[in-house]
């Protein structure tokens, strides 16, 4: 459990994994605890990939109605292709 996990959850969640593999020996027991942990682990692998992603995300508004690069305001730019064609 990690600090602002709900204990409840991991609780409910474990009891869930027990009921659902049968265990029949000391290996096939240690093999359920560790899909319960990896299982569990993944499942806040999410949750903090979520809160990342947010976090960088704040702040950064696109609309598809600003354009990502700024018009080219260049006077020999323009001069300059006009001369080719």
């Amino acid at each position: 459990m990690a600090v602002g996990e709900n204990l409840e959850e991991f609780q409910y969640y474990t009891q869930s994994m027990l009921q659902t593999y049968d265990i029949f020996d000391a290996i096939s027991g240690a093999m359920v605890r560790k899909i319960i942990d990896l299982g569990w682990r993944l499942n806040r692998f999410s949750v903090i990939e979520s809160g990342i992603l947010s976090i960088e995300m704040n702040g950064y508004e696109r609309t598809f109605n600003k354009p990502l690069l700024t018009s080219i305001r260049h006077k020999d730019f323009h001069s300059h292709i006009q001369k080719k064609d």
